[in-house]
């Protein structure tokens, strides 16, 4: 929302705090985001506002509302650059409080690891507790993590997730996330190769496999294969560029891991496009979900790109001192899930497992939910509807993208159902600081926990303000919602019993923001993630609708996939048409102004 403002001659003399003012008089949802000075306000031929007439605001600017204080050392100097780069604004000063300004949790992790690369230690927690710059620099290296410098092997126990795909899936099935990356440059495949060899070397999890039957946990992590069996070159200097996409457009629809690497490995491979010195490469890489979330490929891709940067100049790589490993991680999980601190959201969690909600309608009733009947219904909207509600929208009035891609899901769902309260399972990146002396910000692993959760839609039908209900319940969540899968799974007492019992929620909802590309990694384009999953056609599936919206390649892509064997594809169809319709005149409202 921008304020644009005429001061007339009797006030052009004072100086007026109109955000201070405002902030006295207005709830926060309608405080302006920004504010312009003009001589006088636009009018159409009819003496009306001429809202196309009016300046469009430079979002980039920081508009907290604050005095500037810029940053007083060299510190402050690369957090500053770090907020900047990151939230895509300018001028932030050391006083601005990261929330306030756009910040959210998972961009708390990137800050950490990007503040890591250039020498400053800060943990998760830290910022949380010291939102502003001039506080955070206050407790820097104050906080001992605790790390395993040295090659880490042997096995590895799971968390929920984890242990949920292994238990709900055959050891055939094959989950793995692909990307490409569409280099600017012509890449040295000698030079790749030992840069791959580094990346795998340093971070442990790249290793991981599946442990061998029997053996007191699931997961373990071998060392490092040779490095064929990780990086492949492939020649394609004799292609065109038309055959070169056709290529690499078949690879990523084809090319998945094999059953039998589940427990030799390698789970991550590296394949290079070759096209010579005078054209562009191209790379595919692919890791199997149970190694890396999708926050860890964004650590792989920057990490990658960084050890070829430093081969290409000074022949050798240093990445930046290991943190907390996944393994330490899990295990002081399972120590804290017996805890009395643990305990105290038990009673959040059982409230969630006794809610009774009618489970969804259904076509079919007679025949089993199985993977093998599984179709998918693909939506997007355009770039500039995307802009319109996750940027002008959702970063302007601090209303999360979840919460407003949420409130469309249950205003379709309601329509159809009668019903106003729904349960979701919702997912979390899972990496919450829980512990003060752990950092997981640049550890490369499977973190993301899910948990059930109960919504009311309210009482009102207009999108804006189920999201912010939504939002609201969201932040009642205790450490955004991983602690109910730790206490399912770890918790021995049974006291955690009810949550062991509760149904699973029917309705799967994640939402996946854009990959934020590292600014000194400019010589490439990285377009993903792609799934390629392979699995027993007759096993269960995980929920009776799964929604998943990423945004990739700035448009926000919208998936429903369900089992023809309870809908015909027509209902689902038509549920998904209601919500981008909802979607798509959002946007459009936004874009006039107008919007409830």
């Amino acid at each position: 929302m921008t304020a644009y403002i005429v001061i007339t001659a009797e006030y052009t003399s004072k100086t007026i705090d109109l955000p201070a003012y405002l902030s006295a008089k207005l709830p926060k949802h309608m405080l302006p985001s920004a504010y312009v000075t003009l001589p006088l306000l636009p009018l159409t031929n009819n003496g009306k506002l001429d809202r196309k007439a009016l300046p469009i605001p430079d979002t980039r600017s920081n508009s907290s509302g604050k005095p500037y204080a810029a940053p007083r050392t060299p510190t402050e100097q690369k957090l500053v650059q770090i907020w900047e780069q990151m939230l895509g604004i300018t001028k932030v000063g050391i006083n601005d409080n990261f929330f306030e300004i756009g910040g959210n949790s998972l961009h708390v992790v990137r800050l950490v690891a990007k503040a890591a690369k250039l020498g400053i230690t800060i943990t998760i927690k830290q910022i949380f507790e010291c939102p502003t710059i001039a506080r955070l620099v206050a407790v820097i290296d104050q906080n001992h993590v605790i790390a395993e410098q040295e090659e880490i092997t042997g096995l590895v126990p799971a968390i929920y997730l984890q242990r949920r795909l292994l238990a709900s899936a055959t050891r055939h099935e094959v989950h793995t996330h692909a990307f490409l990356l569409k280099m600017h440059i012509s890449l040295d495949s000698g030079r790749l190769a030992r840069a791959v060899a580094a990346l795998v070397q340093h971070h442990d999890g790249l290793r991981m496999v599946y442990a061998s039957s029997g053996s007191r946990y699931p997961l373990a992590i071998i060392p490092p294969l040779p490095i064929e069996k990780i990086y492949t070159r492939v020649d394609t200097t004799l292609l065109t560029n038309e055959e070169l996409d056709a290529l690499i457009a078949t690879q990523l629809d084809t090319i998945h891991l094999e059953p039998s690497e589940l427990q030799t490995g390698p789970l991550f491979k590296v394949f290079h496009y070759d096209s010579g010195s005078m054209r562009s490469s191209q790379i595919i890489f692919m890791v199997h979900v149970l190694v890396a979330d999708l926050e860890s490929t964004q650590l792989i891709v920057n990490d990658l790109l960084d050890a070829y940067q430093q081969l290409d100049l000074a022949d050798t790589v240093v990445f930046p001192p290991k943190v907390t490993s996944f393994r330490q991680w899990v295990e002081r999980l399972h120590t804290y899930a017996q805890s009395d601190k643990a305990a105290r959201e038990l009673g959040f969690w059982v409230e969630q497992s006794e809610r009774y909600i009618v489970p969804l309608p259904r076509d079919h009733h007679d025949k089993p939910n199985l993977a093998g009947t599984t179709v998918f219904v693909d939506r997007e909207l355009t770039v500039e509807e995307t802009t319109q509600i996750l940027q002008e929208f959702s970063n302007k009035m601090s209303i999360r993208a979840d919460a407003i891609l949420l409130a469309a899901v249950m205003l379709v769902l309601e329509a159809w159902t009668g019903q106003r309260t729904m349960r979701f399972n919702l997912t979390t990146h899972g990496r919450v600081p829980l512990f003060d002396d752990m950092d997981i910000s640049r550890t490369i692993g499977f973190f993301v926990a899910t948990f059930p959760i109960v919504l009311d839609i309210g009482e009102s039908r207009q999108i804006v303000t189920v999201a912010r209900s939504i939002q609201s319940q969201l932040k009642q969540i205790p450490n955004q919602g991983i602690g109910w899968s730790v206490l399912h799974t770890l918790r021995h007492a049974q006291d955690a019993d009810p949550l062991r019992s509760m149904p699973m929620p029917e309705i799967e909802f994640t939402y996946a923001s854009e990959y934020e590309s590292d600014p000194e990694h400019a010589q490439c384009d990285i377009i993903g993630p792609w799934t390629v999953h392979t699995y027993d056609t007759e096993y269960l599936r995980m929920g009776v609708i799964q929604i998943f919206v990423p945004v990739s390649m700035n448009r926000l892509h919208v998936q429903w996939n369900f089992s023809s064997n309870l809908y015909e594809n027509e209902t689902i169809e038509q549920l998904v048409e209601a919500m981008m319709d909802i979607l798509r005149n959002f946007a459009a409202s936004i874009d006039s102004g107008n919007y409830q």
